[in-house]
């Protein structure tokens, strides 16, 4: 049996810094473009942030589903 395992954004982030490496540039200008990365590096979000980006993700996956 295979064992699928997922990685948190977390241990993508531990991963990049460790490597010392950069997200894709297409991605990495959306997520300055989502004020979730600022200057190349990640941001640090307010509570209002946190919540804006969860109410944008949930509505993305409604209308998905």
């Amino acid at each position: 049996m295979l064992n699928y395992q997922s990685t948190s954004y977390h241990d993508a982030l531990a991963v990049r810094r460790l490597f010392q490496l950069k997200p894709a540039p297409e991605f990495l200008t959306w997520l300055e473009a989502n004020a979730i990365y600022r200057d190349g590096e990640p941001a640090l979000l307010e509570a209002k942030q946190r919540h804006q980006l969860l109410r944008g993700l949930e509505s993305s996956l409604a209308e998905i589903l």
